[in-house]
């Protein structure tokens, strides 16, 4: 089972990160609770490491602190670019993350053998607490969902969506660049050339054609070619 004295301290880092992203963003503590929809009270605790932020919240927040989510995993560090204004249904999104997360925490539990019973004996919770989580009905804060993934052998990329919540321009910049650092460099020298750019455009083209048309194609070419 979990420690009570390691989830505070993993709280109490993450309250610190928290604090510094909403201090650089120059964002009030009732700016970060108005766009989570809860009392600002709940944000001070958080911030003191008194409180448990859940997945949901935490990406929302970063969103509005042009935070990564793996500034608050202690992996990144913040971005030199400030925040932009952006009207985002922040409230809609994290209801639908709360339901993404709890199905595929169900499907790993299946998938696993294990019974609801077991995992709350781990987590501190009672069985019928988690079965809400997996219905989507209920959050369960980061730190437990990170043990609860570790029990199930699920990675923690797993419960995360950066693409769920648009990334401002200075952030996507960044991870198409960390994209294309990953081709290999044939590829990466065959999209720098402004030259190949109508080979591309037909690639994405492509891309959005149904299966059976580009079968069709496919065997155009073949008869054209024998």
């Amino acid at each position: 089972m979990v420690s009570a004295e390691s989830i505070l301290i993993r709280n109490k880092i993450m309250g610190t990160l928290l604090r510094k992203a909403r201090t650089d963003a120059k964002k009030t503590v009732q700016e970060c609770a108005q766009t989570l929809g809860i009392d600002p009270a709940f944000i001070t605790r958080a911030e003191e490491g008194q409180e448990s932020l859940t997945l949901p919240q935490l990406e929302s927040l970063g969103h509005i602190l042009e935070a990564p989510l793996s500034y608050f995993l202690e992996t990144e560090d913040l971005p030199a670019e400030g925040p932009s204004l952006q009207r985002t249904p922040y409230p809609e999104i994290m209801r639908l993350r709360r339901k993404i997360i709890g199905v595929t925490l169900r499907q790993a539990r299946q998938k696993a053998g294990r019974t609801l019973d077991e995992i709350a004996s781990s987590l501190g919770y009672a069985p019928e607490y988690l079965e809400r989580v997996e219905l989507g009905e209920a959050y369960v804060p980061l730190v437990q969902l990170q043990v609860w993934g570790d029990m199930l052998g699920v990675p923690f990329t797993e419960f995360t969506a950066e693409d769920v919540i648009p990334l401002r321009a200075p952030a996507q910049s960044k991870r198409d660049l960390t994209v294309l650092d990953h081709l290999p460099p044939e590829v990466r020298e065959f999209i720098a050339k402004p030259i190949n750019i109508p080979y591309l455009q037909i690639a994405m083209n492509l891309s959005q054609m149904p299966a059976e048309t580009l079968r069709q194609i496919a065997s155009g070419l073949l008869e054209i070619t024998y």
